[in-house]
């Protein structure tokens, strides 16, 4: 059996909040490429997602704010493939 991915508080919260309006996967990925690429209004799961998702290894490296590619990927597969919320 494959064991989903652990995802943290801040993923959940935002997956809660865009599948309460849809469960359309490919509308799912389109909010989380357009939360990632910094179209978000300030609401907050969206801007903790886009910090989150952007503070990882490669963070201010000659000071632009690069995406994280194992956390965007993480963030892709748990949409994908479903995942389970680490306390």
């Amino acid at each position: 059996m494959n064991k989903k991915i652990v995802m943290p508080k801040v993923f959940d919260d935002w997956y809660k909040d865009v599948t309460a309006e849809s469960s359309d996967i490919q509308g799912i990925i389109n909010s989380f490429n357009s939360t990632i690429d910094g179209e978000y209004n300030s609401y907050e799961p969206e801007r903790e997602l886009y910090i989150w998702v952007h503070s990882g290894k490669y963070n201010r490296v000659l000071g632009m704010n690069l995406v994280d590619e194992n956390r965007y990927r993480k963030c892709l597969e748990a949409i994908l493939y479903g995942y389970e919320f680490d306390n």
